[in-house]
């Protein structure tokens, strides 16, 4: 019997790419389920790392970094011109856009008996008024676009009875395992574990460092292990551990060795406060509108972004703990 073939048309990816996360999970869970999956790349000659701009250096790094594929396809197109020049040569059964420039090629994509848009933000918040905002809200807005979206905020912009919602989930195996074989530090230096991805505006961290230099002011004995990014050259009043881009794996250590975890995402809710709890670490996230809508059983903290205020909460936690 033949596979049916998801065609997810996406940008470029590497270790540590978080949207991509879920993209492969969903992925993988349709392979065991007997469909054939096909990963159109986008813009290959934008990623960072020239190893990983060939077909079979994204499906190694998959394997490494992600999942092991089992029913798997990787197309690499150079940038969106070349995909477009070539977009009538993608065949299937469905095809899905997992993000705001891929969401627009999948518009002139016609060989197809179906097409979902992949939502994870509000990408129409990535940039300021714009071109590329107005076309974000365009999709969001079309009764005739179908969605999957993460989490039900994201679902309730979308005004769209043919959209579904669903709760990012954690590899909750991987996750028991950490827990359980890797024990949290001495309370007598609380270990802070920051998502530190700088080059993403969303992630708010300039915003953790600011809460983090204000919980200074309070004598605390504290230290940070920052992933995400390489912060190596930045010095804080305080001791600092940089990590850089971690696989899941590797992060998954990182937060089960800490007390305390913190990550921000200011356009929709993401995995990694969720992996956190998993990992029996406490996590905080910012207090906006969608994690209000989002976080509503008390697993996940909410920091409110006065510095001060929000520098006080985590005090507060810190003397719980000790």
């Amino acid at each position: 019997i033949e596979s049916h073939t998801v065609v997810w048309i996406m940008p470029t990816f590497n270790k540590g790419s978080g949207g991509h996360t879920t993209i492969f999970r969903f992925a993988k869970f349709l392979e065991i389920a007997g469909f054939k999956n096909l990963f159109v790349i986008r813009n290959g000659s934008e990623n960072s790392d020239p190893k990983l701009r060939s077909r079979q250096g994204l499906l190694d790094e998959l394997r490494e970094s992600f999942y092991t594929p089992i029913n798997l396809e990787i197309k690499v197109f150079d940038n969106n011109h070349k995909l477009l020049d070539s977009v009538n040569q993608l065949k299937g059964d469905v095809v899905i856009g997992t993000d705001i420039f891929s969401q627009l090629i999948t518009l002139n994509c016609s060989n197809f008996n179906d097409r979902w848009f992949f939502l994870q933000d509000h990408e129409a918040l990535f940039k300021p008024a714009s071109t590329l905002s107005i076309f974000a809200d365009m999709l969001l807005q079309d009764k005739e676009n179908k969605f999957i979206c993460a989490g039900e905020w994201l679902k309730s912009l979308t005004d769209n009875q043919k959209s579904i919602s669903f709760k990012l989930g954690v590899d909750s195996l991987k996750a028991s395992l950490y827990s359980q074989f890797t024990p949290h530090s001495s309370k007598n230096n609380i270990k802070i574990a920051a998502y530190s991805r700088f080059t993403s505006p969303r992630r708010a961290v300039d915003h953790i460092w600011s809460i983090l230099t204000h919980l200074e002011k309070y004598k605390i004995k504290f230290e940070v292990h920052a992933f995400g990014n390489d912060i190596r050259q930045t010095k804080f009043p305080f001791k600092v551990i940089s990590h850089g881009v971690l696989s899941s794996r590797e992060m998954y250590r990182v937060i089960s060795q800490s007390d305390i975890s913190i990550a921000f995402s200011a356009t929709n809710y993401s995995l990694l406060p969720y992996e956190a709890v998993s990992l029996e670490t406490i996590s905080l996230d910012i207090d906006s509108s969608s994690n209000r809508k989002v976080y509503t059983d008390g697993s996940v903290m909410l920091l409110p972004p006065i510095v001060d205020v929000a520098a006080k909460k985590i005090k507060d936690v810190i003397d719980t703990l000790n």
